[in-house]
């Protein structure tokens, strides 16, 4: 390597598998600083937290698929796709667990 020669290395993320309508989708169990304006983009067009996370969910697996499901028919899944999601991504950070772990005792 060259002195002028720079190396990015992404940290790896623990994944979680989720199933959408029958097809499981491995994402990654981060929660980035696009993720987060794209979260919080949604919220300020409506209270719709759900829906806020199928979009970054759509996002996400956009990234990795050719084809992603629809923001409609991941709200339509069942609570708990969103709750594993958030759960793993809460269980990823250590520090966001303690916080969350604090607060959830409370």
């Amino acid at each position: 390597m060259n002195s002028k020669t720079i190396v990015f290395h992404q940290p790896q993320h623990t994944a979680i598998s989720v199933v959408i309508q029958g097809t499981t989708y491995s994402l990654p169990a981060f929660f980035s600083m696009n993720d987060l304006e794209t979260y919080l983009g949604c919220l300020d067009q409506s209270d719709d937290y759900k829906r806020a996370l199928a979009v970054v969910i759509s996002e996400k697996i956009a990234n990795q698929e050719s084809l992603a499901p629809t923001i409609e028919t991941i709200c339509d899944e069942e609570d708990s796709v969103f709750a594993e999601f958030v759960i793993a991504i809460v269980n990823s950070d250590a520090k966001l667990k303690r916080i969350f772990d604090d607060v959830d005792s409370n």
